[in-house]
């Protein structure tokens, strides 16, 4: 569960942040790219229509990082510059 500014809960993986942060860049969700570990992080990025890019860091992550529909996968963090 994470809390929204007016301290109401939100479960995850709600869009509700992505929202919140596009809006206040005043850039649309198509300009930027979120960086995850998890799955709901991936299905928080699709709700919002943001790019995603899985960081499979356990064995077996980017199968799952896969299936819930990862713009983009990578098992090390120093490429994750090449994906911005």
């Amino acid at each position: 569960m994470r809390a929204d500014w007016t301290g109401r809960s939100l479960p995850k993986p709600s869009p509700h942040l992505l929202c919140q942060a596009t809006a206040a860049l005043e850039i649309s969700p198509g300009e930027c790219v979120f960086i995850g570990d998890s799955l709901s992080d991936m299905e928080a990025a699709q709700a919002a229509g943001v790019q995603s890019v899985g960081y499979a860091n356990k064995p077996g992550k980017h199968t799952q990082l896969a299936s819930v529909g990862a713009s983009a996968i990578t098992e090390a963090l120093a490429d994750l510059k090449s994906f911005i």
